[in-house]
């Protein structure tokens, strides 16, 4: 059949559902691509421009030193090399200080939450994995951003209260010196 303006006139239907498709589709590959809206919020701190809440994406965290920790999970079948800013790092850039009182409350893309004493980012360096084995993470493999403990370097960390703060596909990390729960 050879194109003639008729056909496509004639077949304005097949176009519009062959348009929602197209958008559909494209709309999951990039649910399960590069990090999903790839950000990553900050609640609570002083951000550039003052405000309380800032928005990191996976380009502007890559800025920060980069540290392998190279570990076995349950959740991995082997040893696996996570990569990421020390959050310690990320934290401090926005003016955050290890206080007794203070915690974190990181919240996943499934809705799971965990609070961490603001302490023990200081204390025992977890890291904010964004790659796993030298790939960028995504919804689909734990990502875009795995709380990854330093599990090779301290086996008191190898437990319960530790494997539960190692939350995946986080979107948000919220923090309080203890006064101000965000």
């Amino acid at each position: 059949m050879a194109y003639c303006r008729e056909n496509v006139v004639r077949y304005p239907a097949l176009i519009i559902i062959a348009l929602m498709l197209l958008q559909f589709f494209s709309e999951v590959a990039r649910a399960d691509g590069m990090p999903v809206s790839g950000e990553l919020t900050l609640f609570g701190v002083s951000g550039p421009d003052g405000q309380t809440t800032t928005k990191l994406d996976a380009l502007q965290l890559a800025q920060f030193p980069q540290h392998t920790y190279s570990v076995e999970t349950p959740w991995t079948n082997d040893e696996t090399g996570f990569t990421g800013p020390l959050l310690r790092d990320v934290l401090q850039t926005f003016g955050v200080k290890n206080t007794e009182n203070g915690e974190l409350i990181l919240r996943a893309h499934n809705d799971y939450s965990v609070r961490i004493p603001l302490s023990d980012v200081f204390k025992n360096m977890p890291i904010l994995a964004m790659q796993r084995d030298g790939v960028l993470m995504t919804i689909r493999d734990n990502g875009p951003y795995w709380l990854i403990y330093p599990w090779h370097q301290d086996k008191s960390l190898r437990n319960e209260v530790f494997y539960a703060r190692s939350v995946w596909m986080i979107k948000s990390i919220s923090i309080s010196n203890g006064n101000n729960a965000q």
